[in-house]
């Protein structure tokens, strides 16, 4: 059975995969992939690359890591820990070259371009942010150029 076969079997069949998944002693829930928490926590981190004749370079994945750290926040009365996984999540650039993301505001990440050098951790500020005009907490050669190296030259004399 292909992946997509697979995939339109459980399409089809969800609650009686999930049945025989639980019978078993799987855990099988479906993920909550949208933000539970309203927009007043959140701010939308973005960027955008084109390359150096003009094109917006799509496919570009940005890897997204929580790093461990101990921040509560609360939205409509309820409380959350943020930060208590070691979660991860990549984004890709589309056709236009441009990458969203939404997160959580005071949070701590540290983010990766595949591809290149570039490699972040930051503090998530609290307004919507461009992913490289942000100051890095950790030095990185975007943020931080190092100086071009100089060879010194030996002498015996």
């Amino acid at each position: 059975m292909t992946n997509e076969e697979l995939d339109d079997f459980i399409k089809r069949n969800e609650a009686q995969v999930v049945s025989v998944l639980r019978a078993q002693g799987y855990y099988a829930e479906k993920k909550v992939l949208l933000p539970v928490i309203t927009s007043d926590n959140l701010v939308t981190a973005s960027v955008r690359f084109v390359d150096v004749f003009g094109i917006p370079q799509a496919g570009v994945k940005i890897v997204f890591n929580a790093l461990p750290q101990n921040k509560k926040i609360v939205d409509n009365l309820v409380e959350y820990n943020i930060g208590s996984s070691n979660a991860v999540r990549i984004i890709t650039t589309n056709v236009q070259g441009v990458a969203n993301i939404k997160l959580v505001k005071g949070a701590e990440i540290f983010f990766t371009i595949e591809q290149s050098d570039i490699k972040r951790q930051i503090i998530v500020p609290n307004e919507d942010f461009n992913l490289l005009d942000i100051q890095a907490s950790v030095a990185d050669s975007y943020a931080n150029p190092a100086p071009p190296y100089t060879a010194l030259i030996k002498s015996t004399l």
